[in-house]
This record gives C-alpha cells, structure tokens and sequence, in this order.
C-alpha cells in the first residue's frame, strides 16, 4: 500500500493491480507459464483444439468475436505458451 501525503492526515491509496504491458494482470500471465511448464506442445495444441471445437465456447450474444470471452482467454495463454515453448526450442537447436 501506498501513502499519499498532503493534507494534514495521511490518506490510504489503494493500489493498481500488477499488469504486463498488454494489461493483463500477473496471475493471467502465470497461467500461461504454467500451461508451458505442465503441458508438452502436443498437448497444449490438442488443449487449444478442443476448446475452439466445444460448442458451448462459442460467443452466441453476437458481436465480432468467435469464443466467450474465458474461452478467448484459455486460447490466448496456450497460444502465449506454445510460442514460449516454439523460442526455447529454436534457442537450444541453435
């Protein structure tokens, strides 16, 4: 917690939450590290497929996006862990 001075009593500011620099909050992004860390690349592949083929994943309110908006969540940390896990592997074979 911050303590903001200025008047003569101290008053108590509420802080931000932590966000990387697309402002998703850190524990969205450790979810993604931990889909790296857990899972192989087929599997998170074969994770990624069978959550865009489950029907009740899909955006039925209208709009311009495809999935729910968890369902775009999930699909955007395996995506994030699958291209961890493609730079890891070009660095090793290097």
């Amino acid at each position: 917690m911050r303590v903001a001075l200025g008047a003569p009593q101290y008053q108590i500011v509420t802080p931000m939450p932590r966000c990387n620099s697309r402002g998703r909050k850190d524990n969205e992004m450790s979810r993604a590290v931990d889909y790296e860390k857990k899972y192989s690349m087929q599997e998170l592949v074969d994770l990624q497929q069978k959550i865009m083929s489950d029907p009740k994943n899909k955006n039925t309110s209208g709009g311009i996006w495809i999935y729910k908006k968890s369902a775009n969540k999930r699909i955007d940390d395996i995506t994030r862990a699958i291209s961890w896990k493609l730079e890891r592997s070009k660095e090793i074979n290097k």
